[in-house]
């Protein structure tokens, strides 16, 4: 937030996420939400992008999930 209001004070500031695990510790919510995936505090969710990681995936716990046109699929590994 400091960093945006280094360049002046913003009219309107919209937060994008992939993934929402529905934990609030401020008070701000995503205007944009990619999925929705209710997790625990402990449980992690790791995003894997091709431009970093040679290919795209999204991992949780020992699950991973694929999505299939607006369809995600949740499989065991």
């Amino acid at each position: 937030m400091d960093a945006l209001f280094d360049h002046g004070r913003p009219r309107r500031v919209q937060l994008c996420v992939l993934i929402d695990r529905g934990h609030r510790e401020l008070p701000i919510e995503a205007a944009f939400i990619g999925r929705t995936v209710q997790t625990t505090d402990e449980e992690i969710i790791e995003v894997k992008l091709s431009e970093v990681d040679q290919e795209e995936q999204v991992l949780f716990g020992g699950a991973y999930i694929v999505a299939h046109g607006a369809n995600p699929l949740i499989t065991g590994a």
